[in-house]
């Protein structure tokens, strides 16, 4: 069964003003390190634009682009990298 993904260009957006942050409980919860690293992996949203990919999509769409990319990525570094795995049904 395929899974649809609806994604906006900027999430963000839609749920604070810009050059607002989020409340979160990071600091009274985490120690000082950690709630600064849990803030800086929440601070932006992923943002695939540069797979030219529709509002709705199919998530196999998404995978298929991501991967097509890094392949383009590593074959551009040239020997020593390799990329081993991928999802199977």
């Amino acid at each position: 069964m395929e899974q649809k993904c609806t994604c906006s260009s900027n999430r963000r957006e839609s749920v604070q003003p810009p050059g607002s942050s989020a409340t979160t409980n990071f600091s009274a919860t985490l120690t000082p390190i950690q709630s600064d690293l849990a803030q800086e992996i929440f601070k932006d949203p992923y943002k695939f634009d540069f797979l030219k990919l529709s509002k709705v999509h199919l998530e196999r769409d998404l995978e298929e682009g991501l991967v097509s990319h890094m392949t383009k990525l590593l074959m551009e570094l040239g020997h020593g990298f390799s990329y081993v795995g991928r999802q199977y049904p």
